[in-house]
C-alpha cells in the first residue's frame, strides 16, 4: 500500500497475515453483502470494473481510498461536510487512519460482483 507519491506510510509495518486469517471465515461463508464493523469494513465491486481478485482489490482502495490519498495521511481532525461523500468514505478512511499499524484483506466472488474485506487494527 503506498502513498499517491509511491511513499509508503511511516507507520505501517505490514500486510498482516494474522488480520487476512481473521476476515477468511467471512469470506469462506456463504454472506455476499458488505458487512461494517469495528474493525472490518467491506466494498463490492462490480465485475463489470474489476476482471479478477486482484483488480477488486484495487478498485476498493483506490474508489474507497482516493479522497484520503490525496495528501498521504489522514488527520485525527478530518471533516467530511457531504453527508454522501462522508457514507461512501467512511469505511476506508477508518481503514487507512495513520494510526493504524496493520491491514488484512481478503477477496471473496460473489457471482457477479467481488466482496473486498479488510480488517485493520493499532496492534
Amino acid at each position: 500500500m503506498t502513498r499517491m507519491n509511491g511513499t509508503i506510510p511511516p507507520n505501517l509495518i505490514v500486510a498482516d497475515w494474522k488480520l487476512y486469517e481473521n476476515v477468511l471465515p467471512f469470506i469462506k461463508s456463504s454472506e455476499c453483502t458488505a458487512l461494517q464493523r469495528f474493525n472490518r469494513n467491506s466494498k463490492e465491486v462490480s465485475k463489470e470494473v474489476a476482471a479478477n481478485e486482484t483488480k477488486a482489490l484495487e478498485a476498493a482502495f483506490w474508489e474507497g481510498w482516493y479522497m484520503t490519498r490525496l495528501n498521504g495521511t489522514i488527520p485525527p481532525n478530518l471533516i467530511v461536510a457531504d453527508r454522501k461523500v462522508y457514507k461512501t468514505v467512511l469505511p476506508f478512511i477508518k481503514v487507512a487512519f495513520g494510526g493504524n499499524k496493520y491491514v488484512g484483506c481478503a477477496v471473496k466472488d460473489c457471482d457477479d460482483k467481488w466482496l473486498v474485506t479488510c480488517d485493520y487494527g493499532l496492534v
